[in-house]
């Protein structure tokens, strides 16, 4: 009788995995981190998870004292420590923060080789891609109406991983999740040669301009904002 009393070393084990993951999972989804791991088509699995693990772990409490096995085995406890890795990893890791330091290493979607250009989207405003396409090819250019003497306005962060006088203002475009993030950087001529630091996020409005084989933004107006909420495009 006293051994149906005890708690069960297996169910307890059972119920620590599923609370550390939907504690995970709870997390990514209060704070926005979701999109670091998962495309926005899979937001949802968080969602699901959270609740789920959670009814899994409550339900599994009824059961924590009933049959006693006695012990936690050790092939228990070391599956148990494998299904936790990948949370330990995640925590311990540092966050890769997708800024100035990242755009400087990736240059992806600022690369002067050959690329695919895609059709011009006309459901989203113009921005920082279209830039990036249109000075590869006259005919995204002509289908998006970017030219010179176009107004426009754009919100990144400042970037000098051109080596040159003057700032760039980037922004990161993310399909998948934040490990295929590529970023996408636009010159900014100011008529002060004024200057910002690295991460700087701003507000520029201005005009479009023809500049060294490429778009540029010639600024009428600066102002330094919040992060925007979401960061990325």
């Amino acid at each position: 009788m006293s051994d149906r009393r005890r708690l069960d070393p297996a169910r307890v084990g059972r119920i620590v995995v599923l609370v550390a993951w939907a504690g995970f999972f709870a997390y990514l989804w209060a704070s926005g981190d979701v999109v670091r791991y998962l495309g926005p088509r899979t937001y949802w699995v968080v969602v699901f998870g959270t609740v789920t693990l959670i009814a899994a772990a409550i339900s599994s409490l009824s059961m924590v004292r009933r049959g006693s096995t006695g012990q936690l085995t050790v092939g228990q406890f070391l599956g148990y420590l494998l299904i936790l890795l990948p949370i330990a990893v995640v925590v311990m890791a540092p966050d890769a923060e997708l800024g100035a330091l990242a755009v400087s290493r990736k240059l992806v979607g600022d690369d002067t080789r050959a690329v695919i250009i895609p059709q011009f989207d006309p459901d989203r405003p113009v921005s920082f891609i279209d830039l990036a396409y249109g000075s590869r090819s006259p005919e995204y250019a002509k289908a998006a109406g970017i030219e010179a003497g176009r107004e426009l306005e754009l919100v990144g962060f400042v970037t000098h991983e051109g080596g040159g006088k003057g700032f760039r203002l980037s922004r990161f475009y993310i399909s998948c999740c934040a490990a295929d993030a590529i970023p996408y950087s636009t010159d900014i001529l100011t008529e002060d040669g004024s200057d910002y630091a690295d991460d700087t996020w701003l507000q520029v409005k201005g005009t479009i301009e023809s500049h060294e084989g490429g778009f540029a933004l010639k600024a009428s107006h600066i102002n330094e904002v919040e992060e925007p909420d979401p960061p990325y495009l």
